[in-house]
């Protein structure tokens, strides 16, 4: 995987794209929060717009999502 030089200028996203496995009609996607994709962007000032892109055919009825402490 490419890496940044450590001296490459810092940037801030004004959007991020966010993959989806998996989407239910009430909102939540598949592995929302838990990955290294969120962690990474979880902390940035100021907090990018999010669009979620995903296939029709990923809609799901529910998830089941599940609050992490």
């Amino acid at each position: 995987m490419p890496v940044l030089p450590t001296d490459a200028p810092k940037r801030t996203p004004n959007i991020r794209l966010a993959p989806c496995a998996g989407r239910s009609a009430d909102g939540y996607r598949l592995g929302q929060g838990g990955g290294y994709f969120d962690r990474a962007l979880a902390n940035l000032t100021p907090a990018p717009h999010a669009i979620g892109i995903w296939l029709l055919q990923s809609r799901m009825a529910t998830i089941h999502p599940s609050r992490m402490t």
